[in-house]
């Protein structure tokens, strides 16, 4: 936990130096929230039937997802790594005294936590002050809001193991590339970026909430506005906890697997 805590706490500290990029992220997240919200509260004007959300918790949906993108989305890479498994400066990595999965893993967190503690605050606040209708409410209950937290804190985990799940196709392959552009667009839509999973079809529903993708944005968020009760959401924890301890499990046996077959050429 030591390591874990000190390679966690140098990328943290390197991700907080890009405050102009932070800035700048912030104002195209202010642009696709406001967009995204005036796009659904014209669906909903038109709506036939009921779409299975109130608007006013998909509004809050909607800025948690902009406040928390940074967190949440499988888009967050770290090239480095990428490109060290690529070119085989992977062989430097394995000379340290550490566990390589380890290593990366506490990497990735720190760079997610830095990145979005510079942008999740103002968004936060200019959304809970905007007028009716396009503000973010705050959270249903004390209970709602904690049961948030952990989930959100779990849903971390989940995208990191999933993210390094990616890189590591890096050893069976020329490149990553491919893989991850399809895995990016697949997660996308199951992760709830594009449309939240409360408006997909009903009969589809069973299988977005089968996959771990969910359990990474659409099911903290929706506890929050309190789409999902908590009784219902105690039973999601308990499904988001499994997937919080396979995912890293499969990647440090998939890991260890590929490292003993990977053959490293240069000098």
């Amino acid at each position: 936990m030591r390591l874990f805590y000190s390679v966690f706490l140098m990328r943290f500290k390197t991700g907080l130096q890009y405050r102009v990029a932070a800035l700048a992220a912030m104002g195209t997240q202010f642009f696709f929230g406001f967009m995204f919200i005036m796009i659904y509260r014209a669906f909903y004007k038109n709506a036939a039937a009921d779409p299975g959300i109130p608007l006013d918790q998909l509004v809050s949906y909607l800025w948690l997802n902009q406040a928390f993108l940074y967190w949440v989305a499988i888009w967050v890479q770290d090239r480095e790594t990428m490109d060290i498994i690529r070119s085989g400066g992977v062989a430097y990595e394995l000379a340290r005294p550490l566990n390589l999965y380890t290593l990366w893993f506490a990497k990735f967190v720190g760079q997610r936590v830095s990145g979005t503690l510079l942008r999740f605050l103002p968004i936060i606040t200019v959304a809970f002050f905007l007028p009716e209708g396009f503000r973010l409410l705050p959270p249903v209950s004390v209970p709602a809001f904690l049961t948030f937290f952990l989930s959100l804190v779990l849903g971390l985990i989940i995208v990191v193991s999933f993210v390094l799940l990616i890189y590591m196709t890096g050893f069976y392959t020329l490149s990553s590339s491919g893989f991850l552009s399809f895995a990016l667009f697949f997660s996308d839509i199951f992760t709830g970026q594009y449309v939240p999973l409360a408006l997909m079809p009903i009969n589809l529903q069973p299988v977005f909430y089968a996959l771990p993708f969910a359990y990474i944005s659409d099911f903290p968020f929706r506890v929050y506005t309190g789409s999902v009760a908590l009784g219902e959401a105690g039973r999601g924890l308990l499904i988001q906890l499994g997937w919080a301890v396979a995912l890293p499990l499969l990647g440090y046996f998939v890991l260890n697997r590929a490292l003993k077959r990977a053959v490293i050429q240069g000098g």
